[in-house]
């Protein structure tokens, strides 16, 4: 039963039993003509806020499914040059030798989103290319027949002390000579990452069997980009941000003067739960015509946590402008936090919607 035809059957009962109300009166008041004021209540559209609308733009989304959010970062470089970290090789600069033996990590970072605080990891990766622009081979270094003894690269994906992943390169095994390119993939486990993503490139090269041309300024060179970072919930913090409702259309387009002529004053009654400790600047709209002045706003305070009350007041001029409309309903305003707050995909703020009418009827 639409809006319209509830109205009407509620106006001709409330006529009625004004007219049954107005015959057992009369032996007790003077005034032939009595006027009575009924409250009607009838169900309006509900709205909803996704959280989407408090995450920090085009850098956090929420997956199709609404499984998981999806974060953006952007990529780290890592270059280090060898003399730095290789004393003989400085000292060998320009002659043939063998390989001196060395150690090093070097390391970089790219930062959650701004605003973001922390994530909980759920999946993910990150793509690491190695370049080898020194003038040896620094993991395969024994040639000689039977040779055991190479070295390693190591590659260390942590936030902090979390270690999300951890990928080895062996000599033995996969040899890298100068001027070749490494492309690793390594997957993310679980846990919560705060700040920001570190890539750690550990190289163990030890003394070469053969000599090699040392150019003490040989570098290597990686990226690590993260094309994909899934996470079940992120603690964030909330800059001002525009409320972005999912609303539904208020039909009263084809009610007549027998029913809007008996409305005094209206009221949107909402019962709100919000799950976000957010407060600031916020109003309901209400969209009766295309023109740009055909909207009328009336501002409320947004209530947090359990489902609570909030109003807003239509005087009898505002519902004459409504009536007869198909009226859109959403919420807007401005909302921010005082201090970071933990979110999830699913969550939203949601209004469960009623039109409170007052009605006069009689003579």
């Amino acid at each position: 039963m639409t809006i319209t035809s509830i109205l009407r059957r509620a106006l001709t009962l409330g006529i009625a039993g004004a007219a049954v109300a107005a015959c057992d009166l009369a032996d007790f008041v003077n005034d032939p003509k009595p006027i009575f004021e009924q409250t009607w209540n009838v169900p309006a559209p509900n709205t909803s806020v996704s959280v989407a609308s408090l995450l920090p733009p085009g850098q956090v989304t929420i997956l199709p499914d609404s499984s998981a959010f999806e974060v953006s970062m952007s990529g780290a470089a890592i270059n280090a040059r060898v003399g730095d970290h290789c004393a003989a090789c400085e000292a060998l600069n320009g002659t043939n030798a063998p390989k001196p033996q060395f150690n090093f990590t070097v390391a970089n970072s790219t930062a959650l989103p701004a605003d973001i605080v922390s994530a909980a990891v759920t999946g993910g990766q990150v793509d690491v290319q190695v370049t080898n622009n020194m003038s040896f081979d620094p993991i395969f270094v024994n040639t000689a027949p039977g040779a055991t003894t190479q070295g390693f690269m190591a590659i260390t994906v942590r936030s902090g002390s979390l270690v999300l992943g951890v990928d080895t390169v062996k000599g033995e095994v996969t040899p890298w000579p100068s001027g070749s390119v490494l492309d690793r993939v390594i997957n993310f486990t679980t846990g919560v990452v705060t700040g920001a993503i570190t890539v750690d490139v550990t190289v163990n090269s030890p003394l070469g069997d053969h000599n090699e041309f040392i150019n003490a300024n040989g570098t290597l060179n990686a990226t690590a980009t993260v094309p994909t970072l899934t996470v079940a919930s992120v603690s964030m913090n909330v800059p001002t941000r525009a409320l972005d409702s999912q609303g539904d259309s208020l039909d009263l387009s084809d009610l007549d003067e027998a029913i809007t002529d008996h409305v005094v004053r209206g009221e949107l009654r909402m019962t709100i739960t919000n799950p976000f400790p957010v407060n600031g600047s916020v109003f309901a709209r209400f969209q009766y015509g295309p023109g740009p002045n055909d909207t009328l706003l009336r501002s409320f305070t947004l209530p947090s946590g359990a489902p609570a009350v909030a109003s807003v007041s239509l005087d009898s001029l505002s519902m004459s402008r409504l009536f007869g409309n198909q009226i859109a309903m959403e919420i807007g305003g401005t909302v921010s936090s005082t201090a970071p707050i933990t979110v999830t995909p699913t969550q939203a703020i949601t209004m469960d919607n009623r039109l409170v009418l007052t009605i006069r009827t009689g003579k």
